[in-house]
């Protein structure tokens, strides 16, 4: 929230796939070392994409979910 009311939208989006994307493990699929190349290489309308699921879901998002909602 405080990323997103100072005007960092790109990287709130980032943050939320870093802190509740998980691969089939329950192990996160991100870390904090790939916020810089996801803000860079993504695109803001995908992440927009996944976050919206992310945050639309009670449980977590996996990999294959994110993927199948892109």
């Amino acid at each position: 929230m405080e990323l997103q009311n100072s005007g960092k939208t790109a990287e709130a989006l980032v943050q939320v796939m870093v802190n509740r994307l998980l691969d089939s493990d329950g192990k996160r699929v991100f870390n904090e070392h790939n916020k810089g190349e996801l803000m860079k290489a993504a695109d803001p309308k995908l992440l927009l994409q996944i976050v919206s699921q992310i945050n639309d879901d009670d449980e977590p998002v996996s990999v294959e979910k994110a993927e199948k909602n892109s």
